[in-house]
């Protein structure tokens, strides 16, 4: 019925087929790569905002003063309400006239907690 002459062009049903396997192979490739790319962006806001909510915070207690009997924790509030923070305070060996602060905000669930620290001198 089909005769395929010496002349004739075009592709074959195997070979389309063939090239739709390898490209959907591909495409799915591409398409978890963006998801990664995605969650790894997520992960960076998440580790800004906590940063800044830690230089906020050390701040706030290096004007306010901070006891090293009294070591403050809390949660933050409106739109950080998934952040909460704790305040650490020692004296480093071999200096008795400084004191060590250190804040660290933490984010995420109790299984897979994430936090920033940042330390400053007093």
């Amino acid at each position: 019925m089909f005769k395929k002459t010496s002349g004739s062009r075009g592709f074959t049903l195997l070979e389309v087929m063939v090239a739709l396997a390898v490209l959907a192979i591909a495409l799915t490739a591409v398409v978890k790569n963006q998801g990664d790319a995605a969650d790894a962006l997520g992960e960076a806001r998440l580790r800004l905002r906590a940063a800044w909510l830690a230089q906020d915070k050390m701040a706030e207690l290096q004007t306010s003063g901070i006891e090293s009997e009294a070591l403050p924790e809390g949660e933050f509030e409106k739109e950080d309400a998934g952040f909460r923070w704790k305040a650490f305070v020692s004296v480093p060996p071999g200096f008795p006239m400084v004191e060590k602060v250190a804040v660290r905000v933490f984010w995420g669930l109790e299984d897979s907690e994430r936090y920033v620290e940042l330390v400053g001198f007093h």
